[in-house]
């Protein structure tokens, strides 16, 4: 899975030697990085320990962000970088590798010295952060959607398995016998008018009750103030 974060500059290392680019090439990023305010392009960081990363891809930018450090220690302090887990690394790595220009195009000024190459080289690759810098972050994003889809599905499911509240007058007519005798039971109604509901509905030619005045027309010792009770107590407790 791949993060988004802001990390601190000092917390990260390359394995690649910084003098394998130059020094100037390194500066000119690094006052672009204070004049935009950040890098453009995220690190690609893999955690090596405890607030400890390691650069897999983007060296040149990690360095001109030490550089910029230097240069401004409030303002560069952070820099942007996608934390990659270990069991997709190689698949970043592709990825960023395909990413890459294979070639620099011939109307790009070079010199004998090699600086004005590199600097031509640079230029390009800014000119394709930007396409590179999207599909990173649709991935993401398309990720984040699969991720939401699934917890969602989850949540339904685990909703469909919770039991719905029966209605009261529903329950009277189609509870188990000994389901609601334990239920009004609970209720505190007296052992009587449960027995005479229980008697009621164990009748050959049993006609559901319409409401809950004919429950209290048709119960012997079931008055209006009990079946408020129930129904209080059904609202409570369902």
């Amino acid at each position: 899975m791949i993060s988004f974060y802001l990390v601190d500059v000092k917390s990260i290392t390359s394995n690649r030697p910084r003098s394998n680019f130059s020094e100037h090439e390194i500066d000119c990023l690094a006052d672009m990085i204070l004049e935009c305010d950040g890098l453009v392009k995220p690190l690609l960081l893999k955690q090596v320990g405890i607030e400890q990363y390691t650069v897999i891809d983007g060296e040149l930018e990690y360095y001109a962000a030490v550089r910029a450090k230097e240069k401004d220690p409030r303002q560069a302090e952070m820099v942007n970088a996608l934390i990659v887990s270990s069991e997709i690394e190689d698949s970043v790595l592709k990825q960023a590798e395909a990413l890459k220009p294979k070639a620099i195009p011939s109307n790009l000024s070079t010199s004998a010295d090699g600086v004005e190459s590199r600097l031509s080289n640079l230029e390009f690759r800014q000119m394709n952060v930007e396409s590179r810098f999207d599909n990173i972050i649709n991935e993401i994003k398309a990720e984040s959607w699969r991720q939401n889809q699934a917890m969602e599905a989850r949540v339904k499911e685990l909703e469909s398995r919770i039991p719905k509240p029966i209605p009261l007058l529903n329950a009277i007519n189609t509870l188990p016998i000994d389901q609601l005798d334990i239920r009004l039971n609970e209720a505190g109604i007296t052992k009587r008018v449960i027995n005479n509901i229980k008697k009621e509905r164990n009748r050959q030619l049993f006609q559901p009750f319409e409401s809950f005045s004919d429950v209290v027309k048709r119960i012997d010792g079931l008055g209006d103030k009990t079946m408020i009770k129930i129904i209080d107590w059904w609202q409570d407790n369902s």
